[in-house]
Parts: structure tokens; C-alpha cells; sequence
């Protein structure tokens, strides 16, 4: 694990920026402030630049540069999980306005 670790530290994982996404919209919901929606933007931006492929399906691995990465992770399939999770909760939020 240790080495796994050492190996892929700085790679950038679809997963987390969905989770980010959806945290910083809760946190800018509950009164955070702006700059929760400041953050929201910026992450959203970089994430709607980063992971999704030309053909539609989203990359689920990258480098820091942007460059797709095809290993495995930590599951030999795409997490079928946080990303449509978090998008539900986020499609919920802003549909409150």
C-alpha cells in the first residue's frame, strides 16, 4: 500500500472532485459564505475541463498535467458510487435555489 501510495500520490481521481463539488455547494447552502461559491466554481470549472472524454464517457484517472491514466486504481472498474451520488445531491441543492 505504502508503495501504491508513493507511486499515484499526485494523480487527479474523478471521484474526489464529484465529492468536492458536492461539499462546497452543502457547505455554500448552509451558509458558508461566498467563498464557498467562489470554490464551487472553480472546482466544477476544472473538473468539467479535466474529466470528461470528447466521446461522453468521463476519464476516471489523470495526471497533474491533465493526461489520462490507464491503471487501476483501487477497483478494476469505474466506482459506480460517488459520482452519480454526488451529482444527485447537487442536482437536489440546486433545485432548492
Amino acid at each position: 500500500m505504502i508503495a501504491k501510495l508513493r507511486q499515484d500520490w499526485d494523480t487527479k481521481l474523478w471521484w474526489v472532485h464529484s465529492e468536492a463539488l458536492y461539499a462546497l455547494l452543502l457547505a455554500h447552502h448552509h451558509g458558508a459564505g461566498d467563498w464557498a461559491w467562489e470554490w464551487y466554481q472553480r472546482v466544477h470549472d476544472y473538473t468539467f475541463r479535466t474529466f470528461p472524454a470528447p466521446e461522453g464517457e468521463w476519464i476516471h484517472i489523470r495526471t497533474r498535467e491533465g493526461a489520462p491514466v490507464d491503471k487501476v486504481v483501487a477497483l478494476p472498474v469505474k466506482d459506480p458510487f460517488h459520482v452519480p451520488r454526488a451529482f444527485l445531491h447537487i442536482i437536489r441543492l440546486l433545485g432548492r435555489g
